[in-house]
């Protein structure tokens, strides 16, 4: 199966998309052209006066300004309009992704693609997706290793070694990229854990030295190893 998913171009493309366009000028305007002095050119003595036939005194209604805002009734009452009424949306559904199945959809990638809160980008599955290559002797997807197989193909039933120490058994539709993406995935989700149980000691004004000492030791595994940049740097700021 090819290995080859650049899952952040998708989301680069989306983003990119042009908006709408925007609406043409309003249509309703008056037929009569006003002249520099502010008046209507037609002359008010050539045309008849017209009253509302709904009316009932005949002297008619208000002039309208910029549109109706709402119909006058018979009794002169204001009726109320559906756009009145308030409008409740449902709120969106959260998209849910399995860790073991590729992202499809835009959406589906950009969940994938977020940890609690910690971005994984297309660097970090790079280098995940060289390291998963060359440690099950295949050439890295720079090139720089030239002995091995062609890492853009991988069979289903065959065993992969993951940096994890997991032996991963390939399935159909499996890639390098996205089993790259699931080992950075897997790693942030196991580090932001460990982060923030780390931050929790060092906040606790109860906790021993020793807790301390083991919380930044925590800190400074995840700033060294993680698979992710952003957990890195979360961790290494921390540090200071």
């Amino acid at each position: 199966m090819s290995g080859s998913a650049p899952w952040e171009s998708v989301l680069r493309g989306n983003k990119n998309e042009s908006a709408a366009e925007q609406p043409s000028a309003e249509q309703g305007e008056s037929e009569g052209n006003i002249s520099s002095a502010g008046r209507d050119d037609q002359d008010e003595q050539d045309g008849p006066t017209i009253t509302k036939p709904d009316d009932p005194t005949g002297e008619g209604g208000p002039a309208e300004q910029g549109g109706s805002e709402g119909e006058v009734s018979s009794t002169g009452r204001e009726d109320r309009n559906e756009e009145d009424e308030p409008i409740i949306t449902k709120p969106e559904e959260p998209t849910i992704v399995d860790s073991d199945k590729a992202p499809r959809t835009p959406q589906e990638i950009e969940t994938y693609l977020t940890v609690d809160g910690v971005r994984i980008t297309e660097a970090d599955i790079h280098l995940a997706a060289n390291e998963i290559a060359v440690l099950n002797g295949f050439k890295d997807l720079d090139y720089r290793v030239f002995t091995g197989a062609d890492p853009d193909w991988i069979y289903p039933g065959n065993h992969l070694e993951m940096p994890s120490g997991e032996d991963y058994v390939i399935r159909k539709g499996d890639t390098i990229w996205f089993l790259a993406a699931r080992q950075v995935r897997l790693g942030v989700d196991e580090d932001k854990r460990a982060f923030d149980k780390a931050l929790s000691v060092l906040d606790d004004t109860s906790s021993t030295e020793d807790e301390k000492r083991e919380a930044r030791s925590v800190l400074k595994k995840i700033a060294e190893e993680s698979k992710a940049q952003a957990m890195r740097r979360m961790a290494a700021e921390k540090l200071l």
